[in-house]
């Protein structure tokens, strides 16, 4: 900060603040974007451990009392089958939940864009920290003077 010019510093910084309104809105987007994602993949990977612990249990009765090797393989078999279905069906709704939020978040910053909040935001600050600069400089030359 420049001591000797309190007015002016103040001035260059709500200047800058301002000038970053912008970016502080596109970093609020990114945060409900990743909030987002990190709950559905959360949830869906409760619901997939879940599921995987009710086909272990059925495993696990069907091999109760099994000596014949067959069925042992049989029921080994079927828990991969169901463990490699559950396991793609996972993938794919937490493919689908991506996808949608990311073009949720990425429409509501081009709508942002558009509407031009964040040009207009920076045109503003450029102007009032122009503005606020000259008044400065003004004040200044009235104390030398």
């Amino acid at each position: 900060m420049d001591a000797r010019h309190p007015a002016e510093t103040r001035a260059s910084e709500h200047g800058a603040l301002t000038a970053f309104a912008p970016f502080s809105e596109m970093m609020n987007h990114s945060r409900a974007c990743f909030e987002k994602s990190f709950t559905a993949m959360r949830e869906e990977t409760v619901g997939l451990l879940n599921r995987l612990h009710d086909h272990n249990g059925e495993m696990l009765a069907e091999f109760h009392g099994t000596p014949n090797l067959a069925k042992l393989t049989n029921a080994q078999e079927k828990w991969f089958a169901d463990l490699s279905r559950d396991m793609y069906q996972a993938t794919m709704r937490l493919h689908e939940t991506a996808r949608s939020i990311f073009a949720e978040t990425f429409e509501n910053v081009g709508q942002s864009m558009r509407n031009g909040a964040a040009a207009e935001a920076a045109d503003e600050a450029k102007a009032r920290g122009s503005r606020a600069m000259r008044a400065a400089r003004a004040e200044t030359a009235g104390e030398a003077h």
